[in-house]
């Protein structure tokens, strides 16, 4: 069993009271069947209060996601008025944990920010960015990010990581219906060939001999061209074989003017970029007004807000390469379940260009300065709004899949 990793994954800790947002706070915190079981079972008085802070779908007033006579229902914590995790004690700590140990938690709660996907024979782990942490290790240093490799013994996961589940593995997507239809070999041996197009992809991305707005033309030109073969992959299992290896050797050697490709094409211009924003669901009030703020001080005029920021001192062009790989890395796995390598390509260009929008709105906003807290808060906000909603995921891949 092989474990990939970005570099800079084994230095996560949670910063816990000191951090300075809290995951404890304005998130739904559904908890796991197995959990549930261990909680309904807890002595005492804390337990009694355990029991009293759990609410079903039904309780909650959604009958839908209830099964049967609801006693599968998915229950969550009955959060507090101002959106508190009804165990989040004053000093920023879990009475959970200090109560029943951190192997109590639910799984969420245990696996946050961590982030697991598998495919291809391979588990990758990755850190959320909506977590303070998880991005201040992501944007620390300005050096290209790198993945590495683990070679896992028999017992699995958890001889590299004792605190995580063995099996936490993210669902496929909703449109997977097709991988029944393939064994095993042909399944790992499409998925390698996903996997060499992201290293191409990475190699592209961290090309800084090039600016980085060429390597993001080359990064979408070379996803359109794969796309092109994957397309034909059905009818011709063999022409990845044949057509992908001198494909990625012509756009990691060539430049993009050797290729022909337009330059400053952006993926939607800004302001469809805050419309499609508008048609995704809501997960926190702080997104609205933030997103409310950016329209108003963007549309008196975008371009140049958008030039005082990429000419300011405090503008780094490397965080948004780091976002790029982040978005890279992350999704481009699901190209190996759904085909649509593209759409994944766009996703993680529309995602950067909505934070440098974000951004170059909150630049303007400061008065013209811009903290590596404002960069932390800016990504945080947006990664809560889009990657914590199936919903939210979905809609943007299906207004990008038309552009």
């Amino acid at each position: 069993m092989k474990l990939r990793i970005p570099d800079f994954y084994d230095s996560f800790h949670c910063t816990g009271s000191d951090c300075p947002d809290n995951c404890c706070i304005g998130w739904e915190l559904d908890i796991d069947e197995d959990t549930y079981e261990y909680y309904k079972n807890v002595p005492g008085e804390f337990g009694d209060r355990l029991r009293a802070n759990m609410e079903s779908a039904r309780d909650a007033g959604d009958s839908t996601d209830v099964l049967g006579d609801g006693s599968d229902a998915r229950r969550s914590f009955r959060l507090q008025i101002d959106g508190r995790c009804p165990f989040l004690n004053q000093c920023g700590l879990c009475d959970i944990v200090l109560n029943l140990g951190e192997e109590a938690l639910c799984r969420i709660c245990t696996d946050y920010p961590r982030y697991t996907f598998e495919w291809g024979g391979v588990t990758e782990k990755s850190l959320t960015l909506s977590c303070p942490e998880a991005e201040r290790l992501t944007f620390l240093n300005d050096i290209p990010i790198s993945f590495k490799e683990i070679e896992l013994q028999d017992e699995g996961l958890s001889s590299y990581m004792e605190e995580e589940f063995d099996e936490s593995v993210a669902a496929l997507p909703d449109d997977a219906e097709f991988e029944d239809n393939w064994d095993d070999g042909e399944d790992e041996a499409f998925a390698s060939h996903i996997l060499n197009i992201r290293e191409a992809c990475f190699k592209i991305l961290q090309n800084r001999e090039k600016p980085l707005g060429e390597r993001v033309e080359l990064y979408l030109a070379l996803c359109r061209d794969a796309q092109d073969l994957i397309n034909q992959y059905e009818s011709d299992s063999g022409i990845l074989d044949r057509e992908l290896p001198g494909l990625l050797e012509k756009y990691i050697s060539f430049d993009a003017k050797v290729l022909g490709i337009t330059f400053g094409v952006d993926v939607t211009e800004y302001r469809e970029r805050l419309e499609v924003l508008d048609k995704l669901e809501v997960i926190s009030d702080r997104w609205t007004k933030i997103l409310e703020a950016t329209k108003a001080e963007l549309e008196s005029d975008y371009f140049r807000h958008l030039l005082w920021w990429q000419t300011s001192s405090d503008f780094n062009e490397v965080h948004y390469e780091h976002l790029l790989v982040y978005y890279t890395f992350r999704y481009f796995p699901r190209a190996a379940y759904d085909f649509c390598l593209t759409e994944k390509a766009k996703f993680a260009v529309f995602c950067t260009l909505v934070i440098r929008d974000l951004d170059a709105a909150r630049y303007a906003l400061n008065g013209r300065s811009f903290s590596f807290t404002d960069r932390l808060q800016t990504v945080a906000e947006f990664s809560r709004e889009v990657e914590h909603s199936d919903y939210n995921i979905e809609t943007l891949c299906e207004e990008l899949s038309f552009v």
